[in-house]
């Protein structure tokens, strides 16, 4: 009898250890796009932030690389009215490291449907940004303006949406 409560202990403490290791995952997950890396992201950034201080500060200070074009830009549309759309912006893998301030104007035949004001987001290693959310937009916009301050240089970009849900990438020119 007492060694199956030592079981059952042991069971329970092992099942606790799962459930917090599975919820610092869960939340290291959730919280790892490319503007809040987590722990072990931040641990990497700081070892290699060492050997490459050279090669960091000419790549995210001053107009030495300016960005010149938005490549393009995936949005995604899940359908519910409650949320907006989630999108990708790319302006090339030689901008890693940058820090830029984006905003983004949607329409709808030709009424404004949101003007998102600029927040500051981080160029990731492939050359992209993350947006993971807009305020919620009840219709589909057709039109997204871009807007990319980075280096006391802006940028902006046009592109136009089909009115659906799903993902959908504009290439600009």
């Amino acid at each position: 009898m007492r060694e199956n409560n030592l079981i059952i202990i042991c069971f329970t403490v092992f099942i606790c250890v799962l459930l917090i290791a599975g919820t610092f995952i869960i939340i290291n997950t959730d919280n790892d796009n490319y503007n809040n890396p987590g722990i072990i992201d931040k641990i990497l950034g700081h070892t290699n932030q060492n050997g490459n201080d050279a090669n960091q500060n000419s790549a995210s200070g001053g107009n030495s690389n300016p960005i010149e074009k938005i490549n393009w830009a995936t949005f995604y549309a899940d359908g519910n009215p409650n949320t907006g759309e989630q999108v990708t912006v790319n302006v090339g893998s030689q901008h890693a490291g940058k820090t830029l301030s984006l905003s983004m104007d949607y329409y709808r035949d030709g009424v404004t449907l949101i003007n998102e004001p600029a927040k500051s987001y981080t160029v990731n290693g492939e050359g992209n940004v993350y947006i993971p959310d807009t305020a919620s937009m009840a219709r589909y916009p057709d039109k997204c303006v871009i807007t990319v301050t980075c280096d006391g240089q802006t940028i902006t970009a046009t592109g136009y949406l089909e009115k659906r849900k799903g993902s959908q990438t504009v290439y600009f020119d």
